[in-house]
């Protein structure tokens, strides 16, 4: 699988309110190509208690601010994984979930 595609990269700011915190939350968008998380990669990350579903493919590393969280067609995922390959851009591999949390059992739930 690979297509085009927009994600955007969630930022979370929070500020007092006495006793109330509010979190803002800003999305900003960046253009990829969507693809299947590579064999080895899955059993590498399910093996750590991890479950990776998909990769987005940036050709402009830029656009990667660090971010953790990010939203694809209406769904939020976590970034679990951010690295630039030897070809070039970058590639960021995610999963459904708190990526903080992992999968210990295996049940594709966070623990």
């Amino acid at each position: 699988m690979s297509k085009a595609g927009t994600i955007f990269f969630i930022t979370e700011t929070s500020r007092a309110h006495g006793v109330h915190e509010a979190v803002n939350e800003k999305k900003r968008p960046a253009l990829c190509t969507v693809k299947s998380v590579r064999q080895t990669e899955y059993y590498t990350a399910r093996n750590t208690g991890y479950t990776p579903e998909i990769m987005f493919e940036l050709t402009l590393p830029e656009d990667y601010h660090g971010e953790s969280r990010l939203e694809y067609e209406d769904k939020p995922y976590d970034i679990i994984r951010a690295y630039e390959p030897d070809g070039g851009g970058l590639e960021i591999i995610a999963q459904r979930g708190d990526v903080n949390e992992p999968d210990q059992d295996g049940d594709g739930e966070p623990d």
